[in-house]
């Protein structure tokens, strides 16, 4: 035998589509992987509350989309940032969202008290009241990915190779459990919002009111007033080029603090605007939490999908290229996730080489994210045959005789069978070396054998 044929004698042996049998088939694989991805993503999707059905589906079906293709930026509000609480803007009857900051606002300027939150649809029994059937929806959801993962750990304890596309289900798995520990009592799919009355307020007041809201797209009253910055204002980066300038920076000053309208500070401001534009800013992470201490936690978060994938990292490919293209993927998802989060703002101004790590980071954690999605899919055409096992070998106390050949070794011969076409004749000997030794293993005691096979003599 020459070296070629004896590289071949040893590679594994692959299988494309199996069909459903006794083990698992190639369909059943897919369809639960992509139901665990499902109900995972579908459940931790929280989304704003719309007057409009039309606007409620096109936002959660984004959210959806979203929350597949980058499930660890996923983050939303409670029931203010869900847009649960609108006030009347005063112009042709429209409405607009109240957000947590500005209903803050409102407390700490004692315009409105706590002791009134009940009827501004704040109450916790009315909230629970629109959100009926959400505990129930994510415990199903629990169940499903608990079952899914204990699914995989046990198929790791018994040595058994899971697939790619299993791997990433863990990813979402993974990043769902962290979801539903932070959102388990947030309401979900809540269909009508609370309209509430403003109290009285003096112009600077209202101006500084309305300073504090995040965005206003989807305000009925004068919508194009300004443009959406955030859609959500923590952990998802957010486009800072509508932002205020300083608005929130200092928000109490004296008059003689205040800027003067002076040719100098004129010129002074201008040159501030003419930077910001010119710097062409990509995104911006909210200063407030980027800040705190937690932000190690989440970058952490973030780079977990990533490097679950690593789990892959010893399994069967369908060739060499794709191993370490699947390797490269997961090691540059991780990196790239955590630089991405190193860096507060990110812009297209040249300012040195970390420009090049602004841009390239997103990007290439982008590029490796389809990249494990579609090997994830293409590598099911070639998989392992013990990929679709799921039976593991049974021992039995007792044998039974069936002319020589107990089911001890029938169990035995039937878990041995297809490793040994697929590892060769070593493997194939080795068995047969085992049955051997299990048929010669006197099940019961020979006494009570032979008064078995005897008949009884007075």
């Amino acid at each position: 035998m020459n070296g070629t044929e004896a590289r071949r004698s040893t590679e594994t042996e692959f299988v494309g589509w199996v069909p459903e049998d006794s083990n698992r088939g190639t369909w059943s694989l897919i369809t639960s992987c992509l139901f665990t991805i499902a109900i995972c993503t579908w459940t931790a999707i929280h989304p704003r509350i719309h007057v409009s059905r039309q606007l409620r589906h096109q936002h959660k079906f984004y959210q959806l989309v979203k929350a597949v293709l980058a499930p660890e930026m996923t983050v939303h509000g409670f029931y203010l940032c869900m847009m649960g609480v609108r006030y009347n803007s005063g112009c042709n009857g429209g409405y607009r969202t109240l957000w947590t900051g500005q209903y803050a606002w409102l407390l700490n300027n004692g315009l409105v008290s706590w002791q009134d939150h009940k009827s501004w649809g704040l109450a916790k029994e009315e909230i629970a009241d629109k959100n009926k059937a959400d505990g129930l929806v994510k415990l199903a959801a629990l169940l499903q990915v608990v079952w899914f993962t204990v699914q995989c750990i046990t198929r790791s304890a018994h040595h058994l190779p899971l697939a790619t596309i299993e791997t990433m289900t863990l990813a979402y798995v993974f990043n769902g459990l962290v979801t539903y520990a932070f959102w388990w009592e947030k309401p979900k799919d809540i269909v009508t919002a609370s309209f509430v009355n403003l109290p009285e307020m003096t112009p600077l007041q209202w101006d500084r009111f309305e300073s504090l809201a995040m965005e206003n797209t989807f305000d009925v009253s004068d919508p194009s007033q300004k443009h959406d910055n955030s859609i959500a204002w923590y952990v998802v980066p957010r486009d800072c080029r509508d932002d205020e300038i300083g608005i929130m920076e200092d928000p109490e000053r004296t008059a003689d603090e205040s800027v003067s309208i002076t040719e100098p500070n004129c010129r002074k401001i201008e040159s501030i605007v003419t930077e910001v534009e010119a710097g062409n800013v990509i995104t911006e992470w909210d200063s407030n939490l980027y800040m705190t201490r937690y932000w190690p936690l989440l970058c952490l978060l973030g780079a977990s999908f990533g490097a679950i994938h690593l789990i892959s990292w010893t399994s069967s490919f369908p060739s060499e290229a794709e191993r370490w293209l699947w390797r490269f993927s997961a090691l540059v998802s991780v990196i790239t996730s955590v630089v991405c989060m190193q860096f507060r703002k990110m812009s297209l101004t040249w300012d040195g080489p970390l420009t090049v790590i602004k841009v390239a980071s997103p990007l290439l954690y982008l590029v490796t994210r389809v990249v494990m999605a579609v090997e994830a899919f293409v590598g099911l055409r070639a998989m392992e045959p013990t990929t679709y096992d799921t039976q593991t070998p049974r021992f039995y106390p007792i044998g039974i005789d069936t002319g020589g050949e107990t089911t001890v070794n029938k169990a035995y011969s039937l878990a041995y069978s297809q490793s040994a076409r697929i590892n060769g004749s070593y493997i194939s000997q080795e068995m047969e070396k085992s049955e051997k030794k299990v048929q010669t293993v006197n099940l019961l005691p020979t006494s009570f054998s032979h008064t078995a096979q005897e008949p009884h003599r007075k």
